[in-house]
Order: C-alpha cells, then sequence, then structure tokens
C-alpha cells in the first residue's frame, strides 16, 4: 500500500527526502570549494555520497508510492533506501579523507565526520558491533557517533562559510 498519505509517515518521508537534497548540494558546495587543490580526489569523494544519496531518494519515493511490495527487483523500496543510504555514509567517510588530504576546509571537522561515519555504519547494517560494552553504554555510543558524523558535516559547512575567498595572486608589475 501507499505510505505517502498516512500523515506523519508521509510527512517523515519528505523530510527525508529533503535533507537528503540538502546533503547533495551541501556535497557540490563543500566540493567546489576543494577541488581547486585536489580536482580528482575531491570530485571522486563527491561521487560515492551522491550516489548514494541519490539511490536512496530513489527508494524513499518507492516507500512513499510502493510501501512494502518489491520495488526493484526483488528488492523492497525500504532496501533500495537502506542501500542508498550506507553508500552514502561510507562515501562520507571517504568524503572526510579527502577533506583531511585536501586540508581547505576545517580538518577537525572532517575527521569527525570521517570516524562518525565509521561508527555509524555497521550500526545502520544492524551489526551489533558494541556487544562488548555493557548494554546501557551501546545507546550512549550510537548517539555518539551520530552526533560526530553529523557535527562534522555541520562542521564543514561553517569551515566553509568563514572562508573569505581564494587569496590573491600578486602579478609581477599588476596593481591589487
Amino acid at each position: 500500500g501507499q505510505l505517502l498519505g498516512e500523515g506523519a509517515i508521509g510527512l517523515a518521508l519528505v523530510g527525508v527526502f529533503i535533507a537528503t537534497i540538502a546533503v547533495l548540494v551541501a556535497l557540490v558546495g563543500l566540493s567546489a570549494f576543494q577541488a581547486r587543490r585536489f580536482p580528482r580526489l575531491v570530485w571522486a569523494a563527491f561521487a560515492i555520497p551522491a550516489l548514494g544519496a541519490c539511490i536512496s531518494m530513489v527508494g524513499l519515493i518507492g516507500m512513499a508510492t510502493n510501501g512494502d511490495e518489491r520495488f526493484v527487483g526483488d528488492a523492497s523500496a525500504w532496501m533500495v533506501w537502506s542501500i542508498g543510504l550506507v553508500t552514502m555514509v561510507a562515501g562520507s567517510a571517504l568524503f572526510g579523507i579527502a577533506t583531511w588530504r585536501a586540508r581547505y576546509l576545517s580538518r577537525s571537522a572532517a575527521a569527525l565526520l570521517g570516524v562518525g561515519a565509521i561508527f555509524v555504519i555497521p550500526m545502520i547494517g544492524g551489526l551489533d558491533f558494541l556487544a562488548f560494552l555493557p548494554e546501557s553504554l551501546a545507546p550512549v555510543m550510537t548517539l555518539v557517533a551520530i552526533l560526530a558524523f553529523a557535527g562534522g558535516w555541520v562542521g564543514l559547512g561553517i569551515s566553509a562559510l568563514r572562508i573569505t575567498g581564494p587569496n590573491p595572486i600578486k602579478l609581477e608589475g599588476a596593481s591589487l
């Protein structure tokens, strides 16, 4: 059945869809800042999370229109969305590494994004990699990983906003 008409679920799907578009816009903008220095590295690091975002949006559309029914081959829309989400998060870790390497945006935010993404991926996949912790600490660690991931993206955005522009190159004989 259709989910879009089911009030809070439909609203949540629309919200996640809009948030995913915002992530794509942020990815393009942040990549453009860094591409001046390492264009191949940065645009390659852009491609994976962008592809994941697009796949997750297809899954969201499927959830809104098909519900739990088969959507692509034998995969449900939920599975398509999940694959897109994991790809986007894994690509975010690569984006953090590329950002660290490019040294154009905040390295602290890049590290936070990378570490957050690395710890969020097993949680998304349902892996119980925190089983060695006391049961009461697992939710705290999950929250810390999610906050690190989100904080890394926010930190990168803030560092991009603080950039005043490229340093002008003084040409011999020119007055700047």
